[in-house]
């Protein structure tokens, strides 16, 4: 039987969470070099070091999870840290403190219009096909990024799929 043709019954819907600590890294675009007279492209090292968090904490918290095998739906919820210009500067009386700028964007009153583009976040979903999480992050049919502001930046991940109960 084929997977397209199973039935809905010996389905069960399941849902991951986990959490990337520190900043996220947007996909870079790929580099080239001129090797032997050959031209060769690769991905920037920041890149794949992203990719390798993704893959670390997801297997950190699923070690022994099944593969996906049909259509999953993935919520990304990136926070950014605040700029330095958010806070009052050391010498004066507030110093440390937050000023009204980085207390709005905390607040969610200010949306995360900067970069990185929300479609350069598709880093995770290669960091997951590195996992094992799925066959090919092709399988993604619902893709939701939020940009927020934060003082602790992570990256919050929610994947939600089906899973073959046999």
């Amino acid at each position: 039987m084929t997977e397209r043709w199973r039935k809905p019954e010996i389905m069960k819907s399941v849902t991951r969470t986990f959490t990337i600590m520190g900043e996220v890294q947007p996909k870079a675009r790929p580099r080239s070099a001129c090797i032997k007279g050959h031209a060769r492209l690769y991905t920037p090292a920041k890149t794949l070091s992203f990719e390798d968090r993704v893959c670390g904490a997801y297997l950190a918290k699923y070690p022994n999870a099944e593969k996906f095998i049909l259509g999953v739906e993935v919520t990304i919820i990136a926070y950014f840290p605040l700029n330095s210009s958010d806070y009052w500067p050391i010498n004066s009386k507030h110093r440390g403190e937050l000023r009204q700028s980085g207390i709005d964007k905390l607040s969610n009153a200010t949306k995360m219009t900067k970069k990185p583009d929300s479609d350069n976040l598709k880093t995770i979903c290669d960091g997951l096909n590195h996992a094992g999480l799925w066959r090919d992050d092709a399988q993604v049919w619902r893709y939701l990024v939020e940009k927020r502001y934060s003082e602790t930046p992570r990256t919050e991940v929610t994947i939600v799929g089906e899973l073959d109960e046999n």
